[in-house]
């Protein structure tokens, strides 16, 4: 072989080379970058229905609590029918260790033994130490009755800031300063 012939084998390799390694590193990381767009899209659902799964349960719980309250003070029919609606569902939702003080809270209720409210207040208390709320979406805590608080120029008669709901006594309906 002359040098002619190794020097033209030597540029062809490298020129294969220089076309075949970038194609096959796009090919390599388009592969893997599917992948992990893959796995994000899994964990975004996984989150997701962590969360709708969540936000059930503490509906269905607040439901449960909340028609079991007033079944135990009204005797009305649609009171009645709310809380026996509620008492369904509730069951999936709770630690089996919490299914006999559901049971009792149901049995005042039917058999009209008297208030459940100690009972209630039991359940409570035991979710309390469970994950039962769900975190607002914003991250932030709520205002004080879900006001937005609204800034104005401060006129001598008026603070800052009031609540949106309620203006302060020094304010009529409008937001202008009483004389």
């Amino acid at each position: 072989m002359d040098t002619n012939t190794v020097s033209l084998l030597i540029s062809i390799a490298a020129l294969l080379a220089s076309v075949t390694f970038p194609i096959a590193t796009a090919l390599i990381n388009g592969h893997y970058t599917k992948k992990i767009h893959i796995l994000d899209l899994e964990e975004e659902r996984r989150k997701h229905d962590q969360d709708y799964y969540d936000a059930h349960r503490s509906a269905v719980i607040e439901r449960f609590i909340n028609s079991a309250s007033a079944a135990s003070y009204s005797r009305g029919t649609k009171t009645y029918e709310e809380f026996f609606s509620a008492s369904g569902e509730i069951y999936i939702y709770l630690d089996e260790s919490l299914w006999p003080l559901v049971d009792s809270i149901q049995d005042e209720i039917i058999r009209n033994k008297g208030d459940a409210t100690r009972d209630i207040r039991e359940l409570c208390k035991a979710l309390s130490h469970e994950k039962v709320r769900v975190k607002a979406k914003s991250g932030k805590k709520p205002n004080r009755n879900n006001a937005k608080i609204i800034k104005h120029h401060q006129p001598k008669c008026c603070s800052v800031a009031f609540f949106a709901e309620q203006p302060p006594a020094n304010r009529d309906a409008d937001g202008d300063c009483r004389k």
